[in-house]
Protein backbone atom coordinates (compact mmCIF):
# COMPACT_ATOMS: atom_id res chain seq x y z
CA UNK A 1 0.00 0.00 0.00
CA UNK A 2 1.47 3.23 -1.08
CA UNK A 3 1.79 6.31 1.00
CA UNK A 4 -0.74 8.97 1.52
CA UNK A 5 0.71 12.39 -0.08
CA UNK A 6 -0.59 15.47 2.08
CA UNK A 7 -2.35 18.04 -1.16
CA UNK A 8 -3.89 21.07 -1.10
CA UNK A 9 -7.38 20.97 -2.51
CA UNK A 10 -9.76 23.87 -4.11
CA UNK A 11 -13.07 25.07 -2.08
CA UNK A 12 -14.63 23.69 -5.24
CA UNK A 13 -13.06 20.23 -4.63
CA UNK A 14 -13.66 20.20 -1.42
CA UNK A 15 -17.52 20.81 -2.11
CA UNK A 16 -17.77 18.29 -4.52
CA UNK A 17 -16.20 15.64 -1.89
CA UNK A 18 -19.21 16.52 0.52
CA UNK A 19 -21.41 16.17 -2.05
CA UNK A 20 -19.72 12.72 -2.84
CA UNK A 21 -19.19 11.60 0.93
CA UNK A 22 -21.43 13.22 2.98
CA UNK A 23 -21.29 10.67 6.04
CA UNK A 24 -17.65 11.63 6.53
CA UNK A 25 -18.35 14.73 7.47
CA UNK A 26 -20.91 13.37 9.74
CA UNK A 27 -22.88 10.15 10.37
CA UNK A 28 -26.16 10.43 9.17
CA UNK A 29 -25.75 13.68 6.92
CA UNK A 30 -27.21 14.31 3.90
CA UNK A 31 -26.59 16.97 1.27
CA UNK A 32 -29.87 18.48 -0.04
CA UNK A 33 -28.45 21.54 -2.14
CA UNK A 34 -25.25 23.17 -3.06
CA UNK A 35 -24.74 26.82 -4.20
CA UNK A 36 -28.23 27.93 -2.86
CA UNK A 37 -28.99 31.37 -3.42
CA UNK A 38 -29.65 33.72 -0.82
CA UNK A 39 -29.36 37.70 -0.41
CA UNK A 40 -25.84 37.37 1.22
CA UNK A 41 -25.20 35.17 -1.93
CA UNK A 42 -25.08 31.59 -2.77
CA UNK A 43 -25.10 29.36 0.34
CA UNK A 44 -21.91 26.23 -0.04
CA UNK A 45 -23.95 23.36 1.32
CA UNK A 46 -27.40 23.18 2.51
CA UNK A 47 -27.62 19.98 4.24
CA UNK A 48 -30.08 17.98 7.07
CA UNK A 49 -28.38 15.64 9.81
CA UNK A 50 -29.82 12.98 10.60
CA UNK A 51 -32.78 13.94 13.43
CA UNK A 52 -33.57 16.11 10.13
CA UNK A 53 -32.65 19.42 11.53
CA UNK A 54 -31.23 21.66 8.42
CA UNK A 55 -27.34 22.56 8.48
CA UNK A 56 -25.74 25.37 6.69
CA UNK A 57 -22.22 24.45 5.77
CA UNK A 58 -19.78 27.08 4.69
CA UNK A 59 -16.53 25.78 3.32
CA UNK A 60 -13.16 27.24 2.68
CA UNK A 61 -9.99 26.07 1.25
CA UNK A 62 -7.67 28.51 3.55
CA UNK A 63 -7.88 30.25 6.92
CA UNK A 64 -9.94 32.82 6.67
CA UNK A 65 -11.10 34.86 9.48
CA UNK A 66 -14.35 36.40 7.48
CA UNK A 67 -16.05 32.75 7.46
CA UNK A 68 -17.96 33.65 10.65
CA UNK A 69 -19.84 36.08 9.62
CA UNK A 70 -20.25 35.11 6.19
CA UNK A 71 -21.69 31.86 7.75
CA UNK A 72 -23.71 33.80 10.12
CA UNK A 73 -25.06 35.79 6.88
CA UNK A 74 -25.96 32.82 5.28
CA UNK A 75 -27.46 31.06 8.66
CA UNK A 76 -29.71 34.00 9.48
CA UNK A 77 -31.10 33.79 6.02
CA UNK A 78 -31.77 30.01 6.45
CA UNK A 79 -33.04 31.02 10.01
CA UNK A 80 -35.53 33.28 8.78
CA UNK A 81 -37.18 31.43 5.70
CA UNK A 82 -36.51 27.71 7.79
CA UNK A 83 -40.88 27.07 7.34
CA UNK A 84 -40.33 27.36 3.30
CA UNK A 85 -37.15 26.09 3.39
CA UNK A 86 -38.49 22.98 4.90
CA UNK A 87 -42.15 22.57 3.17
CA UNK A 88 -39.85 22.70 0.00
CA UNK A 89 -37.82 20.13 0.95
CA UNK A 90 -40.39 18.21 1.88
CA UNK A 91 -42.48 18.06 -1.33
CA UNK A 92 -39.13 16.57 -2.95
CA UNK A 93 -39.53 13.40 -0.37
CA UNK A 94 -37.27 14.55 2.06
CA UNK A 95 -38.33 15.01 5.99
CA UNK A 96 -36.86 18.38 7.34
CA UNK A 97 -37.75 19.92 10.81
CA UNK A 98 -39.36 23.06 10.88
CA UNK A 99 -36.62 23.97 13.79
CA UNK A 100 -33.16 26.22 14.23
CA UNK A 101 -30.96 24.66 12.07
CA UNK A 102 -27.01 24.49 12.77
CA UNK A 103 -24.12 26.12 11.06
CA UNK A 104 -20.82 24.54 10.40
CA UNK A 105 -17.67 25.83 9.00
CA UNK A 106 -15.12 23.69 7.34
CA UNK A 107 -11.90 24.82 6.73
CA UNK A 108 -7.89 23.73 6.76
CA UNK A 109 -7.31 25.78 10.11
CA UNK A 110 -9.19 28.36 12.39
CA UNK A 111 -7.46 31.09 13.63
CA UNK A 112 -6.93 31.93 17.65
CA UNK A 113 -9.19 34.56 17.30
CA UNK A 114 -12.05 33.21 15.31
CA UNK A 115 -11.87 30.48 17.95
CA UNK A 116 -12.11 33.05 20.40
CA UNK A 117 -15.21 35.16 18.92
CA UNK A 118 -17.15 31.60 18.43
CA UNK A 119 -18.18 31.32 22.03
CA UNK A 120 -19.95 34.25 22.25
CA UNK A 121 -22.11 33.04 18.92
CA UNK A 122 -25.51 32.28 20.22
CA UNK A 123 -26.24 29.28 17.51
CA UNK A 124 -25.66 25.89 17.08
CA UNK A 125 -22.01 26.03 15.89
CA UNK A 126 -19.43 23.60 15.18
CA UNK A 127 -16.08 24.12 13.90
CA UNK A 128 -14.34 21.39 11.28
CA UNK A 129 -10.44 21.33 10.02
CA UNK A 130 -9.82 19.01 7.43
CA UNK A 131 -6.84 17.50 5.51
CA UNK A 132 -6.55 16.00 2.16
CA UNK A 133 -4.67 13.81 0.93
CA UNK A 134 -3.99 11.84 -2.65
CA UNK A 135 -4.75 8.35 -2.49
CA UNK A 136 -2.43 5.71 -4.51
CA UNK A 137 -5.49 4.93 -6.75
CA UNK A 138 -4.95 8.85 -7.82
CA UNK A 139 -8.09 9.77 -6.19
CA UNK A 140 -8.86 12.41 -3.50
CA UNK A 141 -9.31 11.51 0.58
CA UNK A 142 -10.33 14.06 2.65
CA UNK A 143 -10.61 13.64 6.86
CA UNK A 144 -12.22 16.15 9.15
CA UNK A 145 -11.89 16.92 12.84
CA UNK A 146 -14.38 18.60 14.64
CA UNK A 147 -12.92 21.54 16.80
CA UNK A 148 -13.67 22.32 20.53
CA UNK A 149 -15.26 25.69 21.04
CA UNK A 150 -14.72 27.05 24.24
CA UNK A 151 -17.48 27.67 27.22
CA UNK A 152 -17.84 31.28 27.72
CA UNK A 153 -17.45 32.26 31.03
CA UNK A 154 -20.53 33.40 32.98
CA UNK A 155 -20.16 36.50 34.02
CA UNK A 156 -20.80 36.90 37.92
CA UNK A 157 -23.50 39.20 38.93
CA UNK A 158 -22.27 40.96 42.23
CA UNK A 159 -25.03 40.68 45.46
CA UNK A 160 -27.45 43.50 45.55
CA UNK A 161 -27.08 46.09 48.30
CA UNK A 162 -30.19 44.46 50.05
CA UNK A 163 -28.97 41.11 49.50
CA UNK A 164 -25.53 42.73 51.23
CA UNK A 165 -27.16 44.28 53.89
CA UNK A 166 -29.66 41.00 54.74
CA UNK A 167 -26.18 39.20 55.39
CA UNK A 168 -26.01 40.97 58.85
CA UNK A 169 -28.06 39.19 61.13
CA UNK A 170 -28.64 41.79 63.60
CA UNK A 171 -31.69 43.92 63.42
CA UNK A 172 -30.09 46.68 65.05
CA UNK A 173 -26.91 46.59 63.16
CA UNK A 174 -28.35 46.19 59.79
CA UNK A 175 -30.33 49.69 60.31
CA UNK A 176 -27.08 51.30 61.25
CA UNK A 177 -25.62 50.37 58.57
CA UNK A 178 -27.75 51.18 55.68
CA UNK A 179 -27.86 54.78 58.03
CA UNK A 180 -24.47 54.82 57.69
CA UNK A 181 -24.36 54.35 54.10
CA UNK A 182 -27.32 56.95 53.79
CA UNK A 183 -25.19 59.57 55.27
CA UNK A 184 -22.48 58.75 52.97
CA UNK A 185 -24.50 58.90 50.17
CA UNK A 186 -25.50 63.01 51.56
CA UNK A 187 -21.74 63.42 51.93
CA UNK A 188 -21.41 62.77 48.08
CA UNK A 189 -19.66 59.26 48.23
CA UNK A 190 -21.29 56.79 45.43
CA UNK A 191 -21.57 53.19 46.25
CA UNK A 192 -20.51 50.20 44.10
CA UNK A 193 -21.43 46.70 44.62
CA UNK A 194 -18.41 44.16 44.29
CA UNK A 195 -18.04 40.91 45.10
CA UNK A 196 -19.33 38.77 48.00
CA UNK A 197 -19.98 41.12 51.13
CA UNK A 198 -18.23 44.02 49.91
CA UNK A 199 -19.11 47.47 48.99
CA UNK A 200 -16.96 49.77 47.40
CA UNK A 201 -16.88 53.71 48.43
CA UNK A 202 -15.89 56.03 45.84
CA UNK A 203 -15.57 60.20 45.99
CA UNK A 204 -14.86 61.97 43.06
CA UNK A 205 -14.50 59.00 41.44
CA UNK A 206 -11.41 57.51 44.04
CA UNK A 207 -11.99 54.76 46.07
CA UNK A 208 -11.79 55.95 49.83
CA UNK A 209 -13.01 53.03 51.73
CA UNK A 210 -14.50 49.84 51.39
CA UNK A 211 -17.82 48.47 53.41
CA UNK A 212 -18.27 44.84 54.75
CA UNK A 213 -21.28 43.56 55.95
CA UNK A 214 -21.07 40.36 58.44
CA UNK A 215 -23.16 38.75 60.48
CA UNK A 216 -23.28 40.63 63.75
CA UNK A 217 -21.99 43.67 62.39
CA UNK A 218 -20.11 45.62 59.67
CA UNK A 219 -16.44 46.94 59.09
CA UNK A 220 -15.03 50.01 57.06
CA UNK A 221 -11.74 49.42 55.51
CA UNK A 222 -9.79 52.31 54.60
CA UNK A 223 -6.21 53.85 53.99
CA UNK A 224 -4.09 55.46 56.93
CA UNK A 225 -0.51 56.34 56.54
CA UNK A 226 0.24 52.91 58.36
CA UNK A 227 -1.70 51.53 54.94
CA UNK A 228 -5.02 49.99 54.55
CA UNK A 229 -6.81 49.35 58.14
CA UNK A 230 -10.15 47.60 58.94
CA UNK A 231 -12.09 49.22 61.72
CA UNK A 232 -14.97 47.12 63.01
CA UNK A 233 -18.69 48.92 63.85
CA UNK A 234 -20.97 47.82 66.60
CA UNK A 235 -21.88 50.69 68.11
CA UNK A 236 -22.89 54.42 67.73
CA UNK A 237 -19.27 55.71 68.74
CA UNK A 238 -17.68 53.77 66.68
CA UNK A 239 -20.04 54.67 64.04
CA UNK A 240 -19.55 58.40 64.83
CA UNK A 241 -15.66 58.24 64.46
CA UNK A 242 -15.69 56.36 61.46
CA UNK A 243 -18.12 58.62 60.08
CA UNK A 244 -15.84 61.19 61.04
CA UNK A 245 -12.55 60.10 59.43
CA UNK A 246 -14.80 59.56 55.98
CA UNK A 247 -15.87 62.81 56.14
CA UNK A 248 -12.76 64.34 56.70
CA UNK A 249 -11.41 62.05 54.03
CA UNK A 250 -14.18 63.49 51.15
CA UNK A 251 -13.48 66.98 52.68
CA UNK A 252 -9.74 66.62 51.66
CA UNK A 253 -10.72 64.77 48.45
CA UNK A 254 -12.45 67.69 46.79
CA UNK A 255 -10.68 70.23 47.91
CA UNK A 256 -7.64 68.69 45.96
CA UNK A 257 -10.28 68.24 42.85
CA UNK A 258 -10.41 71.97 43.01
CA UNK A 259 -6.93 72.44 43.49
Amino acid sequence: MGKLKPIQISERELEQYVIENPGDLEEGFRVLYTQWPTDSGPLDILGVDEDGVLVVVELKAREDDGQLLQGLRYYDYVTSNVASIAKHVSSEGTSVLDDEPRLMLIAPSFSQTLKRICKYVDVDLELKIYKSYKLPSGEIDVVFESIEIEEREEVKVPPSLEDKLNRIQNDEMRKLAQRFLNDLEILGFEMKMVHDEWISLKHGGKRIATMGCMKKFFVIETQTEGGWKRYRIQSQNEYNKLFELLKAKAISSKMNQEQ
